[in-house]
């Protein structure tokens, strides 16, 4: 019975030592997935950071836009009264160019 023991003892020993490889390899692994895990939380703060540093920039794009836009219709105001000043300039200086012509031909059906 003393030979049967030893036996079942050394089953025993050699079952936990393979409990503390499977452990160990374990242990490791978690090791490895903690490790991993860290990385991927660094990665998506610095996705985090970019997102939002990219929303901010649309968010002045869209504001600049904005103000652009309106600068844009201002501008297109100021050129279109320009536009229309600059056209009755032209008017009164051919009304004016006219006069004389007009002057003229009367002279020169009268003389005739």
């Amino acid at each position: 019975m003393n030979k049967i023991a030893k036996q079942e003892n050394q089953k025993v020993r050699d079952i936990l030592k393979q409990a503390l490889n499977e452990a160990n390899v374990a242990k490791e692994a978690a090791g490895i997935a903690r490790d991993e895990n860290s990385q991927l939380k660094d990665v998506l703060a610095e996705k985090d950071n970019a997102l939002v540093f990219i929303t901010q920039e649309n968010e002045n794009l869209r504001i600049n836009e904005a103000a652009n836009l309106e600068e844009i219709k201002e501008l297109k105001k100021f050129l279109s009264e320009a536009s229309e000043k600059e056209l009755k300039v032209e008017d009164k200086e051919n009304q004016l160019k006219e006069k004389p012509r007009n002057a003229e031909d009367k002279q020169d059906k009268d003389g005739k």
